[in-house]
């Protein structure tokens, strides 16, 4: 996004191109939150170039693609997007709500992840051993189970329907486990594959990096952490 802003401002690309192609992916569900953080880069670093380059029906078409869009997770950057044309659209935080889930663990959670399809499932760990997914469409509960002489220190979603846990071992000396799961869409996790990180003590975190080829987790060795 920054050197797409760059390029608009060194005028090496068009302004009226770039507006109208994030315009168009503004207006589908799967490539909305892309545009709006570029269309918000391209504002911020390249204003004048887009005054400059866009007629006034592009820009009301662009004012009133964003009062189209209603979702609240990027109503604050809709806002940000509108300031500096002077559009008015009052942003309003969102009311929180308390919503509660049916008991499953036995032990403290320690981490959870939201992700799966359209970001409506979360998983979470805890010191009982198992990881639970929880999914909000149908309120269903999956069990990711560890063997008994670990817990799931850290759960992240790595892709819609794969899970990386970091799991310690309840004894010392054990090593900690980095496992991969993946769910076969009847609800049951299978664990794919597994990495011991060298010379590590426990795992205290753990995150998918860009592009879900590689992630990383934070170890804790004997008087210091490393990733």
């Amino acid at each position: 996004c920054e050197v797409l802003a760059g390029l608009v401002k060194l005028q090496l690309l068009r302004a009226r191109a770039m507006v109208r192609a994030l315009m168009n992916l503004m207006r589908e569900g799967s490539t909305r939150c892309a545009a709006i953080t570029c269309l918000g880069k391209l504002v911020e670093t390249a204003f004048d170039a887009i005054l400059d380059g866009c007629n006034d029906q592009l820009l009301e078409d662009l004012r009133q693609t964003l009062h189209d869009v209603q979702d609240d997770w990027c109503a604050y950057d809709v806002q940000y997007i509108s300031q500096p044309f002077r559009w008015g659209r009052q942003w309003e935080p969102p009311q929180l709500v308390l919503r509660e889930s049916r008991p499953a663990h036995r032990a403290p959670i320690l981490s959870m992840s939201v992700g799966g399809p359209k970001h409506r499932m979360v998983a979470t760990s805890s010191l009982d051993g198992d990881v639970y997914v929880w999914d909000q469409s149908d309120d269903s509960v999956e069990r990711v189970s560890l063997t008994a002489s670990y817990y799931s220190s850290s759960v992240q979603f790595f892709g819609s329907d794969t899970l990386l846990v970091g799991a310690n071992g309840r004894s010392a000396g054990m090593d900690p486990v980095v496992h991969l799961f993946r769910n076969d869409g009847m609800g049951d996790w299978s664990d794919l594959n597994a990495i011991m990180p060298d010379d590590g003590r426990y795992i205290t975190c753990i995150r998918g990096l860009a592009g879900l080829t590689h992630f990383a987790c934070g170890v804790c060795m004997s008087d210091a952490g490393y990733v």
